[in-house]
């Protein structure tokens, strides 16, 4: 019920009484009473206007009632007619009472008499009856209603209910229609009736009086006080004889006045307000009840107990569930996370039970990032509650896996799923929920690896397994959906229409049509007619679709935006082009925004399949988009140059400020994560160079802890942040717009940023990968967009021995990639350019002209990971120190390894883990580089004459240990003139690979992670690399880009590795070249110079020697590499290979 305590506004009814006979009557009630002279007879009181206000007659000295009582003169009858009670009276007695409003007052103060002395209800009934009718023979309206109001006074206190109704209704109906100066009157006559009422606890009888007072507006029924208790009142009334819309309406106004006067954080307003709240929910208002089960939710109400807030939460979660509002019940799970984590300790078993939930209805959001959380606490309770292999755990593991799907980790969601179906094979039966998920996991995996014939049978099979009815029904359309999506893939379009059609007709039966997966199907279908050509019907089922995207409010979905997207498609086909770049443009912007949030919880590796599988896509149409319509809307091409600025290197970049600030947190808890970190990766170390059937321990375990304690230091940096213990700016990805870099541009400069995408046409995904340039100057507006060429052109071009690539009278690179922008570079001397795709295998440099001249004879050239470095100061080598390799000695024994390794602290190193399990037939040997020892011995004296502090390792001494010991206290210049390797992926075919086969090396030649497949050599090298055992106590001598990443050079403004193709690896998008290149860069250094093919050994000699003679006279490496390569070039014109193979990075 609702109840309101404190604020009751009931007073006494005996005290009100009283206080109604001295005030309410004008004119009848004086304000003071003038007594009449003693003596037998009546006698009267008067006003001091003269006007009678009382009276009694006396008989003897003694008052009327004296003589009824002691004579029991009551023996008559409340309804006869006036005169004959008097003429009884008269006779009884032997007094003369008349038809006056003496006589009235007279007999109402016997009444009183008896009513208050006796409680003698009948008497009273028959004098208050006699008076009423005296009255009401003089006409005295007035009068006559007040005395009915007594009436039905007396008849309440007599419990007979109906005999009060009627005479209270009585006086009432005579106040409403006496003059308007009897207004006040009336309204203390409802006041005191409802208020008689009220006291008697008899809400719904005060019900019609309230109204009536309340109607009457005076200021008391306006006063905030007294008028929200009167409407709760009447509410409560309204409520009790089913009259629930207008008791909606009385709480509804009654509760701000509450709030008005209490506060909402008050305990008796949040418990009013759960208690209406409870009242209309379970009386199946539950649309009027949820806003205040939200409003109490959003105040963290504390003065509700738990099962009141427990209540509160199940309300609110049964109600959006039945609505299908995943949005709002993802808020209230969010809003109840800190009340429910409480139980964590004290009940696990309900805290489990909400982990779960609150997993799914995060994965049904699109949250996964929660989601995974909540589930691996799931799966961690249980371990403690249960077992390691409960069959709860099991199926745990599976929905786990169905979130990493969502979160584009096939690899993960497999390998959790496994685990989880092993679990529950080894138990007494599978669940079939959990099987139908393996399966879905499974048919997933095969979508993303393009299996599509496998997935078509996965998903077959699920749908024949899967139950049909009820909300089953709906999960059976969507795998229907699934499987409609499969067709698309498979290229059988009509077996696609009818399929999605099909699973749209299931859904809407189900009457489950705010979902995600809903929406999803009709954009589907509307990709079906768009390929048919059909783009009318296409944009009917895309606006549908993007209708109910944003009637379950999900719009930050991938799926949402791809409906965006391809309606963009649909528009520019029909020739709507201003409105389809306004779309593209908006979706734009929307991409950023995703990523930005995505990179603040999800691990690198998520984040990459996440990139590679949507954002990527969702680009490559923009930019076919902004291709196309770039000249009529120049703004176009700086959308384009902005989103290279965002996109290139960006998991490098978010890495970075990550590590950043992990540095400036000073957080034990973040120390320690990234300690455990370390040591995971120093593991993974060991085993990636170990051949496959010798690692004792699965490498995808270690990654997946891996990449969940980088989820784990992200979440802990937020939380820092969030609680201001953290600068919240060195979490986001600065946008830097392209202005920027032409701010910082001089005249006579220019910048290029070139690009690679799937090109989009006609609404259709084509396998033709577009190049273009975006050229910026000092006085562009707009950056210009140029198309280049394409992929497959590209790499017919570069599918040759260097020589013959760049020989002068071949211009076809120049044809292809730089002539079209030639006439966009008029005036200009300086080129800064940021190479994408395929382009990072292109020495610039020695590009030739038409007129066979190279570009470095035209311009001079910078090539930069991205332009937005132009931004960011850059000069001269900081610092005076220098580390150099060369003449390594490749066959160093065992012993001598170890003993030089022993100067090295171990707490120097970056975290490792000595290999000491042996490895198969290694056969393969590296040779002595007898010109990298000439090489530098030269540099290291140039240094010396150029006042710089040089260390010199050669032969034995160049171990890598000695590399890994300038972790986080790195040399200006690190030198290392050694071997280098590069293999490409195994499923590219490579000469030096096939010749090792089957000698052990696929440790690094056929390595997945791209990191593994690169490397520099060191002392020793060659027993690890072709003996077969790595030396127990030492390192290996193999540096992979895996280990170099994981260092701490950022002291180092330069690194050169003077060495075989040490820029080359696996080119992934955005992210650029996945090698030693990017490992440089992931170790915090500044520059580097590497190389992008075979360099032989005599003219690499040549060209450090330069560069370091440069250096130290000009202190730019930048300027001491162009000078340095224009000196080789004038030496070795005709061979490009001997002097264009390195480039300068920064």
């Amino acid at each position: 019920m609702f109840s309101f305590n404190d604020i009751h506004i009931i007073m006494n009814v005996r005290l009100y009484l009283l206080a109604l006979v001295l005030l309410v009557f004008a004119g009848l009630l004086p304000q003071t009473i003038h007594a009449q002279p003693a003596g037998d007879g009546m006698r009267v009181g008067r006003d001091e206007n003269g006007t009678i206000n009382n009276a009694m007659y006396f008989k003897d000295g003694e008052p009327l009632y004296h003589w009824i009582q002691k004579k029991k003169s009551t023996r008559f009858n409340g309804d006869w007619p006036v005169e004959k009670t008097l003429g009884y009276l008269n006779t009884e007695l032997g007094v003369s009472l008349d038809i006056s409003m003496e006589t009235s007052l007279c007999l109402e103060r016997i009444g009183d008499y008896f009513l208050e002395t006796h409680k003698d209800f009948k008497t009273t009934e028959k004098f208050y009856l006699a008076t009423t009718h005296l009255l009401e023979k003089l006409e005295n309206r007035p009068r006559s209603g007040y005395m009915y109001f007594f009436l039905g006074n007396l008849y309440q206190n007599w419990n007979k209910p109906k005999d009060a109704e009627t005479w209270y209704r009585k006086s009432a109906e005579i106040y409403k229609e006496l003059p308007a100066s009897y207004s006040g009157s009336y309204a203390l006559i409802l006041k005191a009736i409802f208020t008689s009422y009220l006291q008697a606890g008899k809400k719904t009888e005060a019900v019609y009086y309230i109204e009536k007072y309340l109607e009457l507006g005076i200021p008391d029924s306006n006063n905030p006080d007294e008028r929200m208790g009167l409407l709760a009142y009447l509410g409560d009334g309204y409520w009790d004889t089913g009259r629930k819309q207008e008791a909606l309406d009385a709480y509804m106004e009654t509760l701000p006045l509450i709030e008005a006067k209490l506060g909402i954080t008050a305990k008796e307003y949040q418990e009013v307000v759960y208690t209406l709240a409870s009242r209309l929910y379970k009386d199946d208002f539950k649309d009027e009840a949820i806003p205040l089960y939200s409003n109490l939710l959003d105040l963290n109400p504390v003065h509700l107990n738990d099962n009141m807030y427990l209540d509160v939460y199940g309300s609110l979660l049964e109600y959006y569930l039945e609505k299908f509002n995943f949005r709002m019940l993802t808020h209230v799970a969010g809003k109840m996370a800190p009340f429910i984590s409480k139980f964590k300790n004290t009940n696990k078993e309900f805290y489990v039970g909400q982990a779960e939930l609150f997993s799914t209805l995060f994965q049904y959001d699109g949250k996964y990032d929660l989601a995974e959380q909540y589930m691996l606490e799931c799966i961690q309770l249980k371990r403690e509650l249960y077992s390691e292999t409960d069959p709860r755990v099991g199926s745990s593991l599976i929905d786990l896996g169905i979130i990493y799907m969502q979160m584009y980790n096939p690899d993960q969601a497999l390998s959790v799923a496994e685990e989880g179906m092993n679990i529950l094979r080894k138990g007494t039966g599978i669940p079939e929920q959990a099987t139908l998920n393996y399966l879905v996991i499974q048919g997933m995996s095969q979508v993303y690896n393009h299996d599509y014939k496998a997935a078509e049978t996965t998903y077959k099979e699920i749908l024949q397994k899967s139950p049909r009815g009820g909300l089953a029904e709906f999960d059976y359309a969507v795998t229907l959906g699934t499987l409609a999506t499969i067709y698309w893939y498979l290229k059988d379009y009509s077996l696609a229409e009818n399929t999605y059609s099909e699973a749209i007709k299931i859904a809407e039966k189900t009457g489950i049509t705010s979902l995600r997966e809903f929406a999803n199907m009709m954009g589907n279908l509307s990709m079906v007619y768009a390929r048919a050509g059909n783009l009318t019907e296409a944009l009917k089922w895309n606006a549908s679709a993007i209708a109910k995207y944003r009637e379950i409010q999900n719009e930050l979905h991938p799926d949402f935006l791809s409906q965006k997207i391809n309606r963009c498609m649909y528009l520019e086909e029909t020739g709507a082009i201003a409105e389809s770049v306004s779309g593209a443009v908006e979706c734009n912007e929307t991409i950023v925004s995703m990523v930005d949030q995505n990179l603040l919880y999800w691990s690198e590796n998520e984040m990459e399949s996440y990139l590679n599988i949507h954002i990527t896509r969702f680009f490559d149409y923009l930019h076919s988009n902004y291709l196309r319509n770039c000249v009529s809307n120049p703004q176009l091409a700086g959308k384009a140059y902005n989103n290279q600025l965002f996109l290139k290197g960006l998991l490098l970049k978010s890495s970075g400020k990550f590590q950043q600030a992990v540095a400036g947190a000073n957080d034990t808890i973040l120390s320690a994560l990234t300690e455990q970190q370390r040591n995971i990766h120093a593991e993974l170390e060991k085993l990636y160079t170990l051949p496959a059937d010798q690692r004792e321990t699965d490498p995808e375990k270690l990654e997946q802890e891996f990449s969940g304690l980088q989820k784990q230091i992200k979440q802990r940096i937020s939380r820092l942040a969030e609680k201001g213990s953290l600068n919240s700016n060195l979490l986001m990805n600065e946008e830097i717009p392209f202005t920027r870099v032409r701010n910082v541009l001089a005249p006579g400069e220019a910048a290029i940023e070139f690009m690679s995408f799937k090109y989009f046409h006609n609404c259709v995904e084509t396998d033709t990968v577009y190049y273009c340039a975006l050229v910026l100057n000092k006085e562009s507006e707009w950056p210009e967009m140029i198309f280049l060429t394409t992929g497959n052109q590209l790499e017919e071009l570069l599918g040759k021995h260097p020589d013959e690539i760049y020989n002068p009278e071949n211009s076809g690179l120049y044809e292809k990639i730089w002539k079209p922008i030639e006439k966009s570079l008029k005036d200009i001397e300086t080129v800064f350019y940021s190479p994408s795709g395929l382009l990072n295998r292109i020495a610039f440099a020695a590009i030739p002209n038409e007129n066979g001249q190279v570009l470095s004879q035209q311009y001079k050239l910078t090539c930069l990971g991205s332009t937005r470095n132009l931004s960011d100061s850059y000069s001269s080598v900081q610092g005076q120190s220098g580390m150099i390799y060369g003449g390594i000695d490749y066959n160093t024994d065992t012993i001598t390894l170890k003993k030089l390794a022993r100067p090295y602290s171990i707490d120097k190193q970056a975290p490792t883990i000595k290999n000491e399990i042996s490895r198969s037939l290694r056969g393969a040997a590296w040779d002595y580089l007898p010109g990298s020892r000439s090489e530098v011995r030269e540099i290291s004296r140039i240094m010396s004459e150029g006042n710089m502090l040089p260390k010199t390792l050669l032969e034995q001494e160049a171990t890598e240990e000695s590399l890994k010991a300038m972790n986080g206290n790195s040399a200006s210049v690190i030198h290392i003139a050694s071997h280098g390797f590069s293999f490409p992926a195994t499923d590219l075919y490579d000469f030096r690979r096939s010749q090792m086969a089957g000698s052990g090396h696929q440790a690094y030649t056929n390595a997945e992670n791209p990191l593994m497949r690169s490397g520099l050599l060191f002392a020793g090298a060659n027993h690890a690399w072709a003996k077969g055992r790595s030396p127990s106590g030492a390192e290996d001598g193999i540096l992979t880009a895996y280990e170099l990443a994981n260092l701490d050079l950022s002291a180092t403004s330069l690194m050169v590795l003077s060495a075989c193709e040490t820029g080359l690896g696996d080119i992934k998008g955005s992210e650029g070249v996945f090698g030693l290149q990017r490992s440089i860069f992931m170790a915090g250094i500044k520059s580097a110079i590497v190389s992008l093919w075979e360099v032989p050994d005599f003219e690499t000699m040549e060209l450090m020697t330069l560069f370091y003679e440069n250096l130290m006279k000009v202190r730019n490496p930048e300027t001491a590499f162009q000078l340095s390569q224009q000196e080789m070039r004038t030496r070795y014109y005709d061979q490009p290979s001997l002097w264009a193979g390195f480039v300068f990075i920064r």
